[in-house]
């Protein structure tokens, strides 16, 4: 959960209304006039409600609308705001990308640079997208409005909508102010003369934000985690003297940005010595989402840097206790759990009065729970998609995997050591049924939740309580849910031939390994292949045939960098419901597998890997691309 630099909440304002022309306009635009038939925009329906603007977008075919603009011409100008170089008849001063409002803030007209002015709500529905934002923010009474579809590597655009002159969208001068009630400070604490670390004990609500101010919003709550600068002393003063648990923000696996010529200078490019340099190319490897840089826990100088600023937090800034950010480093570079383990000791020496709060590390749970006070998990049942940009509930097998990782890994902690839960899950305010399912899954297993905006920069005000409901223990794919018949011939699979897997990979589903698709280097990566789950338990791809067969061969097309160092080829012969090895491999780096079948009848096939025979580099995984019976 870094910090990233986003606006402040959005403002309120005049109510947006369209002129009778515009109203739930849907403007319809010609098909066929892109390269990319998938990216083409064909028609916009704008619409306004309660002071939001919505924008519809509709394309040909589905997929990634990560990188469609939209433009917001504010004072219907072309000759001011950005101005495309090869376009001079355009003019604007506002955008949508992504989950952001942003402002044209370039010295020249032709620069690309933007600013943030507010978030917006954005769904994904197939091959549609909707943006939905306060009208307010657009800061006019009237906008012209276009959408562009550019191509994924930002380089060139595919299509422009409308094709000739933008949408005229017109705001009405005589509406209301749109208003949120005002919040109010909450009593003081009853519990507040125990000591923080007992308070979280006690703890039956919580809430994560990032931004600043929000004093009387987030009194209501019995633990807050907040990020300095953004938060100011007074303000966490004011929350201590109300009772509530302040925790600050610490990064503990990366840093933003690289600390300049610090430590001993033996770094990549003369940087401190404790960040990664992986890729040898003389710079300290970086987290590409958030911009930030790895570092390396068992270098003393990264450790002291840490503890240094454990101590500014609650010492200078008043914090009661602190958030311990980005552990999982120490997951990607296995060789520095060390480091971080003693990293969090040597913070518990120097702080021991101060709540630790754990942002997964479910691997050092069983070291770090017996000197820690509560543990985060981030994005356990609500989400948000950083490709497409858009806010989602987990795939099921996200869900199956972290009920499995809970029943493993968390509660058996919690038993010996009894840490507090905090859920922090990610959706818009007003996705309210979102929020409530998420909320009791949560309450299923004992655990405070909160939801919030990707960029932790609004306290929401739903008040949604969870409910606990057994559902939630219960895994949500499997084998018989997740299975394919065949409706037609396919790799040489008659029809009627019904395929089970084991389990799969969230995204992923079974249908890819019997498309038949030559060229898959184009395709989506959930479209390219089938995935197991990543678990200790068997991978297995059974195939049901309609009718007994002789002989022939199965040709298994691995998932080109992950082929399983071994497997068996089983069959099903007769009445007889076992399983008969065919073909054991070992010791296999193939990328293409072939294996002759029984000349006896069988009346089904399966591919079956035990626990760790996947690919050096993911073990418990079964990765294949294609299948075939020839």
């Amino acid at each position: 959960m870094r910090f990233r630099s986003f606006a402040a909440n959005i403002t309120t304002g005049l109510i947006l209304t369209l002129t009778a022309s515009s109203l739930a306009e849907l403007h319809a635009d010609p098909k066929g006039d892109t390269n990319d038939p998938t990216r083409d925009v064909t028609s916009i329906e704008t619409t306004e409600s309660d002071g939001r603007l919505t924008v519809k977008v509709t394309a040909t075919g589905e997929g990634d609308f990560g990188t469609y603009l939209i433009f917001f011409d504010t004072d219907t100008k072309a000759t001011t705001g950005f101005q495309p170089p090869a376009e001079p008849k355009f003019g604007f001063e506002m955008l949508v990308s992504g989950d952001q409002l942003l402002s044209h803030n370039g010295d020249t007209r032709d620069v690309w640079a933007w600013e943030p002015v507010s978030a917006v709500q954005r769904q994904v529905d197939g091959n549609t997208l909707v943006v939905t934002m306060d009208s307010s923010s657009l800061r006019s009474k009237s906008v012209d409005l276009a959408v562009w579809a550019m191509s994924a590597d930002w380089m060139n655009r595919l299509d422009k909508a409308p094709d000739t002159k933008p949408i005229r969208v017109t705001l009405n001068p005589n509406a209301a102010p749109a208003t949120k009630p005002t919040a109010e400070m909450a009593a003081p604490k009853e519990n507040r003369h125990l000591s923080a670390r007992a308070r979280v004990k006690a703890a039956a609500s919580y809430y994560c934000y990032y931004g600043s101010g929000k004093v009387e919003e987030l009194s209501h709550y019995d633990v807050v985690v907040l990020h300095s600068p953004q938060m100011k002393p007074a303000d966490i003063k004011r929350l201590n003297d109300a009772g509530v648990v302040t925790v600050g923000y610490i990064s503990v696996g990366e840093s933003e940005p690289p600390k300049p010529l610090e430590g001993d200078g033996t770094g990549p490019g003369g940087f401190a010595s404790f960040y990664f340099d992986k890729d040898s190319d003389n710079k300290p490897d970086m987290n590409p989402i958030w911009l930030s840089y790895y570092t390396n826990a068992n270098d003393p100088k990264w450790r002291e840097d840490r503890v240094r600023e454990a101590r500014r937090l609650v010492n200078e800034d008043g914090y009661h206790g602190i958030f311990l950010d980005t552990i999982d480093t120490a997951m990607a570079n296995p060789e520095t759990a060390p480091g971080m383990v003693q990293l969090v000791q040597e913070l518990r020496a120097a702080l021991p009065d101060a709540p630790i709060v754990l942002n997964q590390g479910f691997p050092l749970l069983p070291l770090l729970a017996p000197i820690a006070d509560a543990l985060m998990l981030e994005s356990y049942t609500a989400t948000y998609d950083f490709d497409s940009k858009t806010y989602m509930m987990n795939y099921p097998q996200s869900i199956d995997h972290h009920l499995s990782r809970t029943q493993r890994e968390i509660l058996p902690v919690l038993e010996k050591h009894p840490l507090k839960v905090f859920v922090l899950d990610y959706a818009p305010e007003h996705e309210v049924e979102r929020i409530q399912e998420a909320a009791n899954r949560a309450a299923t297993f004992g655990f405070l939740f909160a939801a919030a905006p990707i960029s932790l920069d609004s306290v929401y005000a739903n008040n949604i309580v969870g409910k606990p409901d057994r559902k939630w223990l219960k895994k949500m794919t499997t084998p018989e849910l997740l299975a394919l018949k065949l409706s037609q011939t396919a790799n040489g699979f008659p029809v009627g031939t019904s395929i089970k897997p084991s389990s799969a990979y969230a995204g992923y589903k079974i249908d890819p390994i019997v498309d038949g698709v030559t060229d898959r280097t184009t395709l989506h990566w959930s479209k390219a292949a089938w995935a197991s789950a990543e678990d200790e338990e068997p991978a297995w791809i059974e195939f049901q045939l309609p009718e007994p067969r002789k002989g022939g061969a199965l040709h298994i097309d691995w998932e080109p960098s992950h082929p399983s160092r071994a497997f068996t080829v089983q069959v099903k012969q007769g009445a007889d419901s076992t399983w008969r090895d065919t073909k054991r491999t070992t010791e296999n780096d193939a990328r293409v597998t072939k294996v002759e079948l029984p000349s006896e009848p069988y009346q089904a096939i399966r591919i079956h890997q035990e626990p760790g025979e996947g690919s050096t580099n993911r073990p418990n995984l079964m990765w294949i691309a294609q299948v075939f019976l020839n």
